[in-house]
């Protein structure tokens, strides 16, 4: 015979699964050497130039994708967690995946991006390292987190890639998550990419996790996109 309690968490368990079989059906991957496929995702306002090679940009976005939805589909969480931009180029992806917008949380301090995109998302007006200093670790683990727009890992008196990282391993992801960085070079004090991508190693080591790449790509712009799933 069932209590209430356990009713309870039957009636939720049961939910999940309906939800987690509902996903299964309609994440789809997407063809990530289309032409066709990368310019539908493409920026395509000429005040977006500024941001570089649009096309890998657009790539990117649908390899971490992609990666997403594997996670997703092998652990049955759905949240993710990334920085986007005015144009909500990566939230516009994530919904075409079939992801909704209350699993997609987006870092952007600078300007409430939802509000200005109508494109549905949990906004998170801060930056990440103010987010994860204000997350609740009792939360359901992130599917997917994309630490994007870092310079060295160790970074600078302002801003403390590792310590974020290190955060995040602690409070906001489990086995089967996908965690995902961009450095860039701007700022590198003479680190190397290899320098960034092995420290990163260690920080994922060090929090008792192993880890599978997933990529390690470097694309125009002195800029390294590395990502793994954890284990």
């Amino acid at each position: 015979m069932f209590t209430s309690h356990s009713k309870h968490y039957q009636n939720i368990l049961t939910k999940r699964l309906i939800r987690y079989n509902s996903f299964q059906r309609r994440l789809k991957p997407f063809d990530v050497d289309c032409d066709v496929t990368i310019k539908r995702f493409m920026l395509k306002k000429n005040s977006d130039k500024r941001e570089g090679d649009t096309k890998e940009k657009a790539r990117i976005n649908l390899l971490w994708c992609n990666a997403t939805m594997q996670a997703s589909s092998s652990t049955g969480r759905f949240k993710v967690l990334y920085i986007d931009g005015e144009e909500m180029r990566t939230t516009s992806v994530m919904h075409v995946a079939g992801y909704d917008g209350s699993e997609c949380y987006v870092i952007n301090k600078t300007c409430n991006v939802v509000r200005k995109s109508n494109i549905t998302a949990q906004y998170a007006g801060q930056t990440f390292h103010e987010y994860l200093h204000t997350y609740d670790s009792r939360q359901e683990p992130f599917a997917s987190i994309w630490y994007d727009g870092t310079q060295t890992y160790g970074g600078n008196k302002y801003i403390k890639p590792c310590e974020d990282i290190e955060r995040i391993l602690k409070t906001c992801v489990d086995s089967g998550s996908v965690l995902a960085i961009t450095f860039s070079s701007r700022d590198a004090k003479g680190k190397t990419a290899g320098q960034n991508i092995g420290a990163m190693k260690r920080s994922i080591k060090k929090a008792g996790f192993g880890y599978d790449v997933l990529e390690n790509i470097s694309y125009p712009g002195t800029m390294r996109f590395f990502m793994v799933r954890l284990k």
